[in-house]
């Protein structure tokens, strides 16, 4: 086929048919890469955050940023912030948690309660 003298070869629409799958394609990958492959370290990453954290965070920033005295006293400033409000989330999770298990606990017989707590616990062992 002999392209079109007025037509520029990326609007020849083998060019963009090429170009829409490997973009399609590129596309699904990503998305199977972050759906099974860092699934585990993004939950992991969210799961809790310690004050200690902060620190050693905050120490590894300033050291190997190498931040000016007024650069590390803003970095801090940010990252007592950021610990404050995942501590509160954190808080909120947990109360949301314990408001679930009772409203499910109510529902439950006695032999049903007993099995829904060791379903919790052996969940939460595999979880951490």
């Amino acid at each position: 086929m002999i392209p079109h003298p007025d037509r520029n070869s990326w609007q020849n629409p083998r060019v963009l048919i090429t170009l829409f799958t490997v973009f399609l394609m590129g596309s699904a990958f990503g998305g199977v890469v972050v759906k099974f492959g860092l699934r585990d370290v993004v939950s992991r990453g969210a799961a809790s955050w310690r004050p200690n954290d902060k620190v050693v965070l905050f120490q590894r920033f300033k050291t190997e940023l190498n931040l000016t005295p007024q650069q590390a006293e803003q970095v801090e400033i940010v990252l007592d912030d950021f610990t404050m409000y995942m501590q509160s989330l954190q808080a909120q999770m947990e109360e949301t948690r314990g408001g679930c298990r009772e409203r499910i606990l109510k529902i439950l017989t006695v032999e049903q309660q007993d099995k829904f707590k060791k379903i919790l616990g052996d969940t939460l062992k595999q979880i951490r």
